[in-house]
């Protein structure tokens, strides 16, 4: 199968992750690709939407609140509605016949 044919086969987040596995250059811009998806996906998806105020990525986080925005493993951070607690957001965008055990995320 071509890459045009997997494309054509492929719907929604689907060929969107696969066209960020393609294109990109580096593990760093496919980072930054998957990271505006993160980003866009929790500020228009109606359930995150009426949960968080904002989401911002950390580094900007960290400068509009005077922290230090060195990469600490965070990616996003989110800030709910009503309480106006902030959620640490990590995320992985791992390849595509990656297989994720629970004890990963266990620590």
């Amino acid at each position: 199968m071509t890459n045009q044919d997997k494309t054509q086969t492929f719907f929604g987040i689907e060929k969107l992750l696969y066209n960020y596995r393609t294109v990109s250059q580096s593990e760093r811009e496919k980072g930054t690709y998957f990271e505006e998806m993160v980003l866009v996906y929790l500020k228009n998806e109606p359930i995150y939407k009426d949960f968080y105020s904002d989401v911002w990525k950390f580094s900007d986080w960290a400068r509009e609140f005077g922290h230090d925005a060195h990469d600490t493993g965070i990616d996003l951070v989110a800030r709910t509605q009503g309480t106006q607690e902030f959620h640490a957001i990590q995320y992985k965008f791992y390849a595509e016949d990656h297989i994720v055990f629970s004890k990963n995320y266990l620590k």
